[in-house]
């Protein structure tokens, strides 16, 4: 498309090219990716969320609030719920490492929808893995397995949370398992685990 003087016009190129740059840190080239897709599909929810989170990793709340205000008025068009938007709006503060404002928008996800899993795993996971408040977060874990117990996501939080209790056999053991169910490589999973099992040798020592 490129030597033909235009650009791919295939959203999903635009979203995971977007994620990808945003991962590596090249905020700038990122930006320009997602002002690309904005161009073919000004109304992508998934372009719109990669601009958002960008423009939040560059410090630029005023350009941030703008994306996001069209993100949520886009889902609402879609018919999402007020609580899934809340947590999606969780994530991108999540992605962008601003902990403090992902929580607020996780737990109001929680609060609106207490019984849902993923929101019970997002907020969870976030407690544990940014050592904010590990027992609370462990809680959350066991509540949402009370809920569905073989969550894959849950019982990785609850993998982590061990290891971050200490509880480096355990989590071993749970890491393991938990990678076994998914199909697709979990990068994050295996450097989770691959922590724990260093942990392990320590203590053995």
């Amino acid at each position: 498309s490129l030597e033909r003087g235009g650009n791919w016009e295939y959203e999903l190129f635009y979203k995971w090219y977007g994620s990808a740059l945003h991962k590596v840190g090249n905020h700038d080239k990122e930006k320009e990716i997602n002002q690309i897709g904005l161009s073919f599909f000004p109304n992508s929810p998934d372009i719109l969320y990669n601009q958002a989170v960008c423009a939040l990793s560059l410090s630029d709340t005023t350009e941030a609030n703008e994306f996001i205000t069209k993100f949520r008025s886009r889902h609402q068009e879609l018919g999402s719920s007020a609580f899934d938007i809340e947590g999606m709006i969780g994530w991108m503060y999540s992605d962008a490492n601003i902990t403090d404002k992902a929580e607020v928008h996780f737990r109001k996800a929680h609060e609106q929808k207490p019984q849902k899993t993923w929101w019970i795993f997002s907020l969870a996971q976030l407690l544990i893995n940014n050592d904010i408040n590990i027992e609370e977060g462990m809680e959350l874990v066991q509540k949402g397995l009370n809920i569905q117990p073989d969550n894959s996501f849950l019982l990785w939080a609850k993998g982590r949370g061990l290891y971050k209790q200490g509880n480096y056999e355990e989590a071993v053991q749970l890491l393991k398992s938990v990678q076994e169910k998914f199909v697709s490589f979990q990068y994050e999973l295996n450097q989770h685990l691959q922590e724990a099992e260093q942990a392990l040798a320590n203590k053995n020592k």
